[in-house]
């Protein structure tokens, strides 16, 4: 990867650090605790935003295809997110009670 990449990968990950918080105010009603990102690490970036929710049964009311990818784009993009490197390419859904049964509580098992 050369310097132009490796920047513009820092700007993204600090833009999704600083959307994390927005993206959970504005999802906790339906149930999300928290959020991952999967991103390529290939420029220009793909991201794909887990939303974290406690239950299993919070995790399935949000719907399996691209849950609330609307308003996660849009939380994104506000947080200064640099789209000409990197595109949010879809949503998933997943609750820590699924980490913890099935990952023995490990995200990072679970993102890969």
């Amino acid at each position: 990867m050369n310097r132009r990449d490796e920047r513009a990968g820092r700007d993204v990950w600090a833009a999704l650090e600083q959307a994390t918080p927005a993206i959970v105010r504005a999802l906790a009603p339906k149930g999300v605790v928290d959020v991952q990102y999967v991103v390529g690490f290939v420029h220009p970036f793909s991201v794909h935003v887990w939303l974290v929710t406690a239950t299993d049964a919070e995790r399935d009311a949000l719907g399996s295809s691209d849950p609330s990818l609307d308003e996660v784009t849009s939380a994104v993009l506000a947080s200064g997110f640099p789209a000409e490197h990197a595109t949010i390419d879809g949503t998933v859904a997943q609750s820590q009670e699924t980490v913890d049964r099935e990952y023995e509580g490990s995200w990072f098992s679970a993102l890969r």
